[in-house]
């Protein structure tokens, strides 16, 4: 019989003034409640509802107490709270259990009136615990900023909202909290503790974090559960709606996670309201060491090394596995072993035990569907036989790294972003949907090991120096490297293959013997250990020997590309790791369901890899990244062409450099590498040039490596030529990338016969750790169309009753004049400030009003971006402002919004008026 709902569901949109009104709270209240009258009969669902005025503090605690209270354990209880969330210093007696001293609570309709208080999460604990005697299973969604513990914001001048307020200083007495409930606990001589009970926590975003409203007045994150619910036929566990749910939020917001919390032995993979387990979850074995309690599971196999994220354990006799014993949590957790506390078990040191996870699984990794739905029925199916706690993997609409397809009888997986085919089965069967089912958890395997890391590691990296020595043809170290990721700009050989050796020295300076273990990743998703060996401590360098050899050969193939990355990660431990935990074969890439045997790693030559097992508890990770980028030509007396003639750098007296051509990315897989700078610049509307010479192969980025005399271009300037036909309104923007920023490039000039000219007077200093020999300088060239030539010039924003705004230059020292509160608008690249304008309009605040309106004066400065250097456009910004009367003795403030480049122009705009008043503050989007 399906399980009664005890449901008490709170919305607040009108809090006072003070407060904050909230325009989305009650949208969502109403979205729940029609879910939950859609998905249970009339007499399941016993449901109460408080909205604004009365949801009072009061109301709540009587509900809890009188509706919630009747729940039993065949009922389930839901507790759902849309509205503000704020924190407030909570009474010193707390300080020794949360130090941070401070309450997270919700904010009630009368909070904040004189001697009201939120609802704190120790008094929310007090009524979980009241309820929970009865033995409900018990649900709480919290939808408010900071509801990891629990609260909601607005992206001030975006299209998002939240429902936070401020927060409370002045310290709450314990005797507030509950009818004094702690109070009477110290009184009673009993220690002040939180109660605790079973039960899961669905809340919008972590603590530290603010929960957002969209346009549409309703809450991200509630949005996003009842779509995932509904698109399920709410047929889901809460582990498969979290990472469901988690995935449809990344695609509204960047900077909300949403936090769902097993407390008290809540196993994860019942049903959402619901009983009944979904599935079984992977059982590990669990030991007793040294007076220890350990389990066969750690970081290798998903489990977060964060202190703070507590897993939980069900825990199980091995002679009766349906019979649980108890329950556990991690106290810490290793490589590949874990560290447990047993809660209410008691068995002998010498019982064999087994243990699942009953918490909230690590994130798999997402890959998206497409294509005929009977194949992906098929593939589903196959998947929930294994689980996605085991193979790590979760099958999503819509945006993911990977994608299958299902189409013409076979299944195809490729890389999101290059649509590279990775693999494929022929036929829509059980046996083809197992197959790449293997092939995922695969891939899943390898992207949880290049992320491998223990952020929290009691011992220090520091007393570990890991290094690679670059050798010359002799064997000989010629260049040492220390950084984590370094490129190589490597120069053909008289073969024509392109090649370079290198071998790897690390030092134990610890106090302690540690294990070292060695491991390559490379982009087929082989993952090959290469060394694993025990350390004494020494303050001498060790060569780390490779299958006996002292040196290592990295290869790349001139028919696969112009770039390809090669990750090592070394794992540090205090005992030895089982490097077959870790070892796995490569994919056939761009194979169709044909495996084959092992082979070896792609582009690193070795032997089989070793198998050793031992244990371990504290340790943590280095990596070294390699790119190796094949070099085109050299430019310095001599000019250099690339791409059949497209480019040619001129011949320069002093400046030397080596120059390669390559594609943005270093591979279809992101192997620890940084930015994508064309998805960067594609999200502001700007298009990259692909200057390969070659159909189908892509070479957007000209690097210019071991750069000598770079001082010599102030003097004489070096020209880059690009033969690239244009239409009359455009234009080629350069730019560089620095490792940190996307910066303009040079001086352009267009000749007659459609050569576009630019010369380098200066290069911009790396932050990127691009190496050879010297320096090194990424470039990439951008078309750009151009929308309207009157720039340069001051104007104002006249809105119209629709709140289109219409660009005026007459009469703007009078409306300067006029105006106390005024806002500039500085566009980006390619683009004008009538565009931001025009958004500006569209976005409200609390009140309902548009965030133009609450300006006097809505300035913009419009100028041109591709060949007037920022050095000469803010002098020209500054004198117009003074011009029309913009002075910072006459009470006027003025808000900068930059976007994109104009964000170059408004720091520079501010750093020279320092100190000068009139600018109110710089606000940066899209930068």
């Amino acid at each position: 019989m399906p399980p009664r709902v005890h449901a008490l569901l709170v919305g607040i949109n009108d809090y006072p003034a003070h407060v904050g009104r909230l325009s989305g709270c009650l949208n969502d209240v109403r979205h729940v409640e029609n879910y939950l009258r859609q998905r249970f009969a009339q007499d399941q669902l016993r449901c109460e509802v408080l909205l604004n005025a009365d949801a009072t503090r009061g109301n709540l605690i009587d509900q809890f107490r009188t509706h919630l209270g009747h729940a039993t354990s065949d009922d389930v209880v839901l507790f759902y709270f849309a509205g503000h969330g704020a924190r407030w210093k909570s009474a010193r007696e707390f300080s020794v259990l949360y130090p941070d001293g401070m309450d997270e609570g919700l904010v009630c309709a009368d909070s904040r009136v004189p001697g009201g208080f939120d609802l704190a999460d120790k008094e929310l604990a007090v009524l979980l615990h009241e309820i929970a005697q009865q033995g409900p299973q018990i649900t709480v969604i919290l939808d408010c900023c900071h509801s990891g513990s629990g609260t909601r914001s607005t992206d001030d001048f975006l299209q998002l909202r939240s429902r936070n307020t401020h927060e409370v200083r002045e310290e709450r007495p314990l005797a507030s909290y509950l009818e004094g409930y702690y109070e009477q606990l110290l009184q009673q001589g009993a220690s002040l503790q939180i109660p605790t009970s079973r039960h899961m926590l669905l809340a919008a975003c972590h603590r530290t974090q603010k929960a957002w409203e969209a346009r549409d007045q309703r809450g991200v994150f509630t949005t996003s559960l009842l779509e995932t619910l509904e698109s399920s036929g709410g047929d889901l566990s809460y582990a498969d709606l979290f990472v469901r749910t988690r995935h449809a939020i990344r695609t509204r917001a960047d900077n909300q996670e949403p936090q769902f919390e097993t407390c008290g032995g809540f196993h994860a993979y019942q049903r959402f309201l619901g009983h009944d387990v979904d599935q079984a979850a992977k059982r590990y074995s669990v030991t007793r060491i040294r007076d220890q309690w350990q389990i066969n599971c750690g970081a290798l196999h998903g489990l977060p090394a964060d202190p703070d994220a507590t897993v939980e354990l069900a825990v199980f006799a091995s002679a009766e596995p349906t019979v649980q014993l108890g329950c556990a949590t991690t106290l810490q957790v290793g490589a590949q072993t874990s560290e447990i506390r047993l809660v209410d078990v008691e068995p002998d040191p010498d019982a064999e035990l087994q243990a699942e996870i009953t918490s909230l699984p690590v994130p798999p990794l997402m890959i998206a569907v497409t294509g005929d739905e009977s194949g992906l029925r098929i593939l589903r199916e196959q998947l929930a036989k294994h689980g996605a706690e085991s193979t790590g993997i979760a099958l999503v609409e819509g945006n993911a790294p990977y994608t299958i397809r299902a189409d013409d009888l076979t299944y195809t997986l490729h890389d999101s972003d290059t649509g590279q085919l990775i693999h494929g089965a022929k036929g829509y069967s059980a046996e083809s949907a197992e197959y790449l089912c293997g092939v995922l958890k695969q891939i899943a395997t390898w992207e949880r090991a290049t992320g491998l890391q223990n952020h929290w590691t009691r011992m220090n990296a520091g007393d570990v120096p890991f290094r690679l020595w670059k050798l010359d043809d002799d064997s000989q170290p010629v260049e040492e490297f220390t950084e984590p990721a370094l490129t190589i700009d490597v120069p053909p050989d008289d073969d024509g293959s392109f090649a370079v050796s290198g071998q790897f020295r690390c030092r134990n300076q610890t106090d302690q013997p540690l294990n070292f273990l060695l491991v390559y990743l490379s982009d087929d998703f082989a993952i090959q250990p290469l060394y694993n060996e025990w350390i004494e401590p020494t303050n001498e360098d060790f060569i780390i020997t490779l299958e006996g050899e002292t040196e290592f050969h990295l290869t790349l193939d001139p028919d696969e590309g112009h770039r390809s990355t090669h990750l090592f990660k070394l794992i540090v431990s205090t005992e030895k790791v089982d490097d077959f935990l870790i070892a796995q074969d490569p994919i056939d890439i761009g194979e169709i369901f044909d495996p084959r045997g092992h082979r070896g790693a792609k582009g690193l030559r070795f032997g089989k890899p070793r198998k050793k097992l031992v244990r371990q508890n504290e340790w943590f990770t280095q990596d070294v990244r390699i790119t190796l980028q094949r070099q085109a030509g050299h430019v310095g007396k001599i000019a250099a062409s690339l791409a059949n003639g497209a480019i040619t750098i001129k011949s320069h007296p002093v400046f030397e450099a080596g120059v390669s051509l390559s594609g943005t990315a270093t591979s279809t897989r992101n192997v620890g590498a940084g930015p994508d700078v064309e998805r960067i610049l594609n999200q502001q509307g700007l298009e990259l040039l692909n200057l390969s010479p070659t159909r189908g192969e892509t070479a957007c980025q000209l690097t210019l490596s071991n750069i000598a005399s770079a001082e010599s271009l102030s003097e004489q300037p070096l020209e880059i030529e690009l033969h690239l036909p244009l239409a009359d309104n455009e234009r080629i923007l350069p730019l560089a990338f620095d490792g940190e920023h996307i910066l303009p490039l040079g001086e352009v000039e267009y000749t007659s016969g459609g050569i576009t000219r630019v010369r380098l007077h200066d290069l911009p200093e790396s932050h990127e750790n691009q190496r050879g020999v010297g320096r090194a300088i990424q470039m990439y060239f951008s078309r750009i169309v151009l929308a309207r030539d009157n720039v340069n010039e001051l104007a104002w924003i006249d809105y119209r009753p629709d709140g289109h705004p219409v660009r005026r230059t007459q009469n703007v020292v009078q409306k300067v004049q006029q105006a106390t509160n005024i806002l500039l608008l500085l566009h980006g690249i390619g683009t004008d400030s009538t565009t931001m304008a025009r958004s500006l309009a569209h976005a409200v605040d609390d009140s309902g009003r548009s965030v133009a309106d609450q300006f006097d004066l809505v300035l913009v400065y419009d100028y041109e971006s591709l060949n007037t250097p920022i050095a000469r456009t803010v002098p020209k910004l500054k004198r117009d402002l003074k011009q029309v009367g913009l002075q910072a003795d006459d009470g006027k403030r003025c808000t900068v919004l930059a976007q994109s480049l104009g964000g170059l122009v408004g720091r520079w705009f501010v750093e020279c008026e320092r100190g000068h008043e009139v600018i109110d503050h710089l606000v940066l989007i899209g930068t």
